[in-house]
């Protein structure tokens, strides 16, 4: 399937990863990329992790078997891998080798939130790591920025070493409130917050203060920065579920203006349409390498998508 936008005309690229079928189906909750365009794909699979090369040959795979579910995935100059693990209540750094360096959060207890069952509209109080945690991303000087997440309405700000310095955020609508806050991506000052209930990215500074909102989104869910600067959207839209609701790709540049969408009906089952994009990852040529989650999958389907960019 071809896609001509005004940021570049891309093509679906069939059976792109070149792994065995049960590998790849079902849920793909995150995808991630190093600085040598290997992209890290984290299923809800064993392995859990599958690395790539643009053209889809599988260069490792690997599983340290301790994730509860496997949300999201965020690679650091191939100086460590984080894995957040949202029923875990837990953040997993691990080395290149795949050594376990460090747990962030209290692994198995989530915290006091007020939250039940996982619904964000009964949190009643924002609380410390972690409530279902969502996302991960890391700043120039190695801090981390964790998105908290289903159960939770906070950003956690981690040191290098692990230690939590300080969070902001409480359950709301105004700014720096968040419904949901999901994917979340760090460039050049900016903190790019997913606000996906309420159907917003947030941007902030790295002392967690209010820099902007844009709205004109539809539960984003992940973000990532292309080479041409702009911002790649990932919005699974209405419901989570394989049953007729539109899923696509929003770019916006640098100023938050829109600069065009790569939208799918999901009425179309054909195993070339994503449907319920979750993660997305750009890599240095401007390809969109997009993870899908929800419920329905017809048998055998892959949540895992490539988009080619051809111009």
């Amino acid at each position: 399937m071809r896609y001509e936008t005004k940021a570049g005309i891309f093509q679906t690229v069939d059976q792109w990863a070149q792994v065995p079928p049960q590998e790849i189906s079902g849920p793909i909750a995150g995808v991630g990329r190093d600085q040598d365009d290997h992209i890290y794909v984290l299923t809800r699979r064993r392995p859990a992790i599958l690395i790539f090369d643009r053209k889809g040959q599988c260069l490792e795979r690997w599983d340290d078997q301790v994730f509860a579910r496997p949300h999201g995935i965020h690679v650091v100059k191939g100086n460590a891998i984080y894995i957040v693990d949202d029923a875990g209540h837990a953040v997993y750094e691990f080395r290149p080798d795949h050594t376990l360096l460090r747990v962030l959060g209290n692994r198995g207890v989530p915290s006091d939130t007020g939250c039940i069952n996982k619904d964000y509209k009964t949190i009643t109080h924002s609380g410390p790591p972690f409530h279902y945690p969502t996302g991960i991303t890391s700043d120039e000087d190695g801090r981390l920025y964790v998105s908290d997440g289903y159960g939770n309405a906070r950003i956690h700000c981690f040191s290098p070493e692990g230690r939590l310095e300080f969070s902001w955020g409480e359950p709301g609508t105004a700014p720096g409130q968040f419904q949901l806050p999901h994917g979340i991506f760090y460039h050049q000052g900016i903190i790019y917050v997913a606000d996906r209930q309420n159907n917003r990215v947030q941007l902030f500074d790295r002392s967690g203060r209010p820099q902007g909102c844009w709205t004109n989104f539809i539960r984003p869910s992940g973000l990532c920065m292309g080479p041409d600067s702009n911002l790649y959207v990932s919005e699974c839209c209405h419901r989570a579920a394989f049953d007729g609701c539109p899923s696509r790709i929003t770019i916006i540049n640098s100023q938050g203006q829109l600069v065009d969408r790569i939208a799918f009906d999901q009425k179309d089952e054909s195993a070339k349409a994503y449907h319920t994009a979750h993660g997305v990852t750009v890599d240095s040529e401007g390809s969109i390498y997009i993870g899908e989650v929800g419920k329905g999958f017809p048998e055998g389907y892959s949540g895992m998508r490539k988009l080619q960019r051809l111009s």
